[in-house]
């Protein structure tokens, strides 16, 4: 287990260190209870609609242009948007269209926000990834497997600036803005307000169709006016917890027919070379060039959709030069400092790993991998399954690195967990491995 200083002890291949982890009470807190989507005569209050909202199919791909003015787009009925903050259930302030629709590919969100004030909309950060309400956003929030827990969203300034979110634990844990996400977004200013559009692949989505072909999605689709600290969602949210649009718990069904996942593939590659010139004093007391050039490092990430349900992802001499640094803080106690994880390789699903004890006390924490003693060391190679088989959320992850005695070591972890009796109850098992070049 790491410790609050995230010391990890080595484990002996004799035995390995196995975690059962049951618990009848959920390390999720307990949310109120939302009505069902599926109501018989009647419109349900959240959504405005009889029953799940049915996305509409559309034959050909739309042009993301920010500009909401294709026919296809304007036969489709706009969702019923009401405030959430700060005064739940009224009318919004400004009039706002959300639509849905997808195809054989794509997830496609558009949203039509006028404003009778265009001058005061807020574009102002041009930071990727930037979390604050201190912008205008329109945003999409996805629950793909319907498992009321884990979300992902995506969302786009009037700028054009954008954020994606992984939210685990129904957004009561760690929001993770690190994590990135293959997805198009495109925004228009007019003279009535601005406009968006979403397009977002379902390979960059996890589902899981059922035995008649019928995907079933979470969906939240919200939107921020700055100025007047005003959140605009579909469907209605109260403004109950810290991150309500992020709520897995709180998104409204949405339903997709027909979705086959292609196996698709993500490769890329690296390569880092380099040449150098350095002033030598000859014997003879001449100066020269010493002169060095070539290949210095070259190594690849692969991203590969085994299932509609698990996602592969293969690493070879992994270089994280890419990654964003980690903010400086300073540490006034005896503790060693959290910090969480940003290499993308690490990121897809990553709370299917995570089973925190307390503070910043966790089972498995994926920044120890690269580290020896304290010391970068290098990552040969790995490889990383997350997803879903059946109920049960499956995470394996296998990487080979440097050791501290200019050998190898290989560090393993097994994670798997399901739903009990009722949504804020879970139970899983974790497996780890520290195995040495040595064998032990």
């Amino acid at each position: 287990m790491i410790n609050r200083n995230g010391y990890v002890p080595s484990l002996s291949h004799a035995a390995f260190a196995l975690f059962i982890l049951l618990s009848l009470l959920s390390t999720t807190p307990i949310s109120a209870q939302v009505p069902a989507e599926s109501l018989i005569g009647e419109a349900n209050p959240r959504t405005g609609l009889r029953g799940p909202l049915v996305a509409t199919r559309v034959t050909e791909p739309f042009i993301i242009d920010g500009r909401v003015t294709e026919a296809a787009w304007l036969a489709i009925e706009p969702l019923r948007a009401v405030v959430s903050e700060p005064n739940f259930g009224a009318a919004p302030s400004e009039r706002t269209e959300f639509r849905i629709a997808y195809d054989d590919e794509y997830l496609y969100v558009s949203g039509v926000l006028h404003d009778r004030d265009p001058d005061g909309i807020r574009g102002t950060s041009l930071r990727r990834d930037d979390g604050s309400l201190s912008n205008d956003w329109f945003a999409v929030t996805i629950d793909g497997y319907r498992d009321r827990e884990n979300s992902l969203t995506m969302a786009v300034t009037p700028a054009g600036v954008r954020t994606d979110v992984e939210a685990p634990d129904d957004a009561e844990g760690a929001i993770n803005f690190a994590w990135n996400a293959f997805w198009d977004a495109e925004v228009a200013r007019t003279d009535t307000g601005w406009s968006a559009e979403l397009r977002i692949p379902f390979s960059s989505l996890p589902y899981q169709p059922d035995a008649n072909g019928l995907t079933t999605m979470g969906i939240t689709v919200w939107r921020n006016i700055a100025r007047k600290g005003e959140i605009i969602t579909w469907p209605a949210i109260e403004p109950l917890w810290g991150n309500p649009v992020l709520k897995a718990s709180q998104a409204a069904e949405v339903e997709f027919r027909g979705l086959s996942r292609s196996r698709a593939m993500h490769a890329t590659p690296y390569l880092l070379a380099g040449g150098s010139r350095i002033p030598v004093l000859a014997a003879s007391g001449s100066i020269w060039n010493q002169e060095s050039s070539g290949v210095r490092e070259a190594g690849l990430d692969v991203k590969v959709g085994l299932t509609a349900n698990l996602t592969l992802d293969l690493t070879v001499n992994t270089d994280f030069a890419q990654v964003e640094a980690d903010d400086q803080e300073v540490n006034l106690t005896r503790f060693s400092l959290f910090f969480p994880e940003r290499r993308l390789f690490f990121q897809e699903r990553a709370g299917v790993f995570a089973f925190d004890t307390g503070d910043s006390d966790r089972l498995f924490y994926s920044r120890r991998i690269g580290l020896v003693d304290g010391q970068p060391a290098r990552i040969y190679g790995g490889a990383r399954v997350v997803g879903r088989v059946g109920k049960w959320d499956v995470g394996f992850l296998t990487m080979q690195t440097a050791a501290a005695n200019n050998g190898t070591q290989n560090v393993g972890t097994l994670r798997l967990r399901r739903r009990l009796h009722n949504p804020n109850s879970y139970g899983g098992a974790m497996l780890t491995t520290l195995v040495g070049a040595d064998g032990r």
